[in-house]
């Protein structure tokens, strides 16, 4: 019968001097040393305490004990009078932060010896490690106990391990069958009483293996696709059955195909001629991931690749293995993807934007044509996006009445008629405005400034009881808070040499202003706050500009009725 000597805990925090000493501790070396040196033990262990800084023992963190045995600190050490060269093997417990480590024969040392995976079971069972090999079976049984039944196996030798693949493929995870069979080949006559008693299990393990490939084809091909790869001798010949009963669901996941294919060329799949654009999306997916596909998988993605969707991957894809196809992809692009900016600032980065960007020109005439207001609304969204589109001359013959005067798009309409030389008659479009809305007025009027267009402040709004002192802007007069940032966009600010930040924020006494949509204060700030990312519809703002309307004393919606009070704290 083997014998072990276990040397527990003896390091610097338990000796006199450490955190949690244990008068005259260090006096047991020379015994521990004289035993470890005798010769009467096939295995010498040392433990040892290797705590995290944040352990669930420690008093800080409502344990019992003082900080010790840090792992990697010098109280953590086993004791310098131990001689070392005498241990085998070191066992370190009390990792985990919930865990005490108050016995040596816990997970710890085993996990980090044979490892927790099939893969690091096989390569040990390949390879043992001498120390642990020389345990008798009692003290494996006994080491078991806390570790992975993988582990477990492993330590136990390769009949135990056999026995757990089929065990655990039995209960449906059937890539357990996959490190059975290798087990299996590598030493048969081990490994085949274990089969010959264990046929019912076996079956079990084959039937969790047909039902995840069939699902894994109507859902997450990936993993069949491994599978197919992986398998050999009779696993493999288990698969391929239940793949030629599903070749249709084959057929139309590439990359289980492509696998199939690669595996076994003459397996007769019937791929689709058209492929759609699901299909074409998993297929790049795969070559994007693993390389070339099977040669009939490739070549239909190569036929058919002008129609990807244009996601960045696809376009990397497409750039690098068909440029010549690259055109085609991006002309076809959806406006309206969450990520278009991305794909559009792919495309400028690549000298590629011209077909995106046709494509956008396209998309605003279109709008034009359909609605102006909405077409203008759709030439500013993307101009706010960074692309560069002149003003379609559609717009520019438009009757302005067309037009909600309130909104930055119409603003910017208006300047650039009236550089072309048009007299857009700003001023009496704003007193118009003002006779029916105040509250909308500002708006236009601050539209109008930030635009650049030559416009003064009616003076129906110089005494607009809605603005507190202090909250027009120095240079132009505008209400600065109908929308955020006004400080940044005033060209006339900017012509005084004024810093933004100096009149950003509180005003200058100190008192904060107004804000749209505070007591005695309507407007919008929470709709231009956030620009709607191009593609979406947003032609106006007609709700808030009809709330407005019923809380602006100056409309005719609200005659009769008392203005808002302004309760903003001073």
């Amino acid at each position: 019968m083997s014998r072990a000597l276990i040397i527990v805990d003896f390091q610097n925090d338990f000796t006199p001097g450490g955190a949690l000493a244990v008068p005259e501790g260090d006096s047991i070396a020379p015994k521990l040393n004289e035993l470890a040196a005798s010769g009467d033990y096939d295995l010498v262990i040392a433990t040892r305490d290797w705590h995290p800084a944040d352990h669930s023992s420690f008093a800080e963190q409502g344990g019992p004990w003082p900080v010790h045995c840090v792992a990697g600190t010098q109280g953590a050490q086993l004791h310098p009078a131990l001689d070392r060269s005498r241990i085998d093997v070191t066992v370190d417990k009390g990792q985990a932060v919930d865990t005490d480590g108050y016995s040596g024969f816990a997970a710890t040392d085993l996990t980090q010896r044979i490892g927790i995976t099939n893969e690091a079971a096989l390569a040990y069972v390949r390879g043992p490690d001498p120390r642990l090999d020389r345990l008798s079976p009692r003290v494996r049984e006994e080491l078991i106990t806390e570790v992975p039944a993988v582990t477990a196996g492993a330590l136990l030798g390769r009949a135990a391990l056999a026995r757990h693949f089929v065990a655990s493929a039995a209960t449906g995870r059937y890539r357990d069958l996959f490190g059975l069979w290798e087990l299996f080949s590598a030493d048969p006559d081990v490994c085949r009483p274990v089969l010959q008693e264990r046929t019912e299990a076996l079956e079990r393990a084959r039937a969790a293996l047909e039902s995840a490939t069939v699902l894994g084809l109507r859902g997450h091909a990936h993993r069949v696709a491994e599978d197919v790869l992986r398998a050999k001798g009779l696993i493999w010949q288990w698969l391929r059955a239940v793949l030629d009963d599903n070749r249709a669901l084959v057929a139309a996941r590439p990359q289980v195909a492509s696998a199939v294919l690669q595996r076994d060329a003459d397996m007769d799949l019937e791929l689709p001629d058209d492929p759609d654009a699901l299909w074409l999306r998993e297929a790049a997916a795969a070559r994007t991931a693993t390389g070339p596909l099977a040669p009939p998988v490739e070549q239909r993605l190569r036929d058919n690749a002008h129609r990807l969707p244009a996601t960045i991957a696809n376009l990397e894809f497409v750039r690098e293995e068909l440029p010549h196809a690259l055109d085609a992809v991006l002309a076809d692009v959806d406006l309206n993807r969450p990520d278009i900016g991305a794909v559009l600032a792919w495309s400028r980065d690549h000298g590629v934007a011209a077909p995106v960007v046709d494509r956008i020109v396209g998309h605003v005439v279109a709008a034009i044509d359909d609605d102006h207001a909405a077409g203008l609304a759709a030439w500013w969204q993307w101009r706010e996006a960074g692309v560069d589109i002149d003003l379609p001359d559609a717009l520019r013959r438009a009757p302005i009445d067309t037009f909600d005067l309130t909104r930055p798009e119409t603003a910017v309409l208006l300047a650039a008629r009236a550089n072309g030389g048009e007299n857009v008659a700003a001023d009496d479009r704003l007193a118009s405005l003002v006779t029916n809305n105040r509250q909308l007025a500002e708006k236009a009027y601050e539209a109008l400034v930030c635009a650049g267009v030559d416009v003064q402040l009616p003076a129906a709004l110089e005494d607009n009881p809605m603005v507190r002192d202090g909250a027009r802007c120095p240079a132009c007069r505008a209400w600065t808070w109908v929308r955020p940032g006004h400080e940044r966009r005033c060209p006339r600010l900017a012509a005084m040499g004024v810093d933004a930040a100096a009149v950003d924020g509180d005003t200058a006494d100190g008192a904060p202003r107004d804000r749209p949509g505070d007591a005695g204060a309507g407007g919008d700030a929470a709709d231009d706050a956030q620009a709607p990312s191009p593609g979406t519809d947003a032609t106006s703002d007609a709700a808030s500009d009809a709330e407005a309307a019923s809380h602006d004393p100056g409309s005719p919606a609200s005659a009769g009725t008392a203005p808002e009070i302004d309760r903003t704290p001073e």
